[in-house]
């Protein structure tokens, strides 16, 4: 993928921005995944989440540096989560 611009849309926070986003209906508990782009101290990074109906969750960054007009090659594979 590659990035024209690096913020947020909305009320997101700073350099927040979901790529992919697969959840449930339920309103108590998050199920689902997520691809993202955050931002920290040192910059900007992907996010990979997922979450079970039991609330446990696993969450993967990549290290900072994603920049605008660089193409990158991402990847995510679910396990399970019990």
């Amino acid at each position: 993928m590659r990035f024209t611009g690096l913020g947020s849309a909305a009320n997101s926070p700073a350099g927040q921005q979901y790529i992919i986003l697969k959840q449930n209906t339920a309103s108590s508990h998050f199920e689902g995944y997520s691809l993202g782009k955050a931002r920290g101290g040192s910059g900007d990074y992907f996010t990979f989440t997922a979450s079970s109906a039991s609330a446990r969750t696993a969450q993967v960054e990549s290290a900072p540096g994603l920049q605008t007009d660089v193409w990158c090659h991402v990847g995510a594979a679910l396990g399970r989560l019990n």
